[in-house]
């Protein structure tokens, strides 16, 4: 009695670090019921595979379809601003050029008509 519990506790610690999560654990011990009957035991185990990979794909999509948003949207932010501040910029400089050009013109009519 005394061997089998020494074995069964080593066994136990050995296999258990092996199962990291306890639904993983569930599901393979639903897995090994229905294994029972040998399509059924195929069946979950592929289904479980299948969910677990189609899980992660989708979670590593969304993951990278964020990342390429949040990208795009500061790309296209700082173009703006720097277009506008340029913008801003060139027109400023067009209309003081403007004005200084008025300013020469008046001072020059008002010359020629003294």
């Amino acid at each position: 009695s005394l061997p089998l519990t020494v074995v069964s506790l080593l066994g136990v610690d050995l296999i258990r670090p092996m199962l990291v999560d306890e639904g993983v654990v569930a599901l393979f011990t639903l897995a090994l019921e229905l294994c029972r009957t040998p399509l059924y035991g195929v069946l979950v185990v592929v289904v479980v595979v299948v969910v677990v990979v189609v899980v992660m794909t989708v979670i590593i999509v969304v993951v990278v379809a964020v990342a390429v948003v949040i990208v795009v949207v500061v790309v296209v932010v700082v173009v703006v601003v720097v277009v506008v501040v340029d913008h801003k910029k060139i027109t400023k400089n067009h209309i003081i050029h403007n004005a200084h050009k008025d300013t020469n013109y008046s001072t020059m009519i008002q010359h020629s008509c003294t």
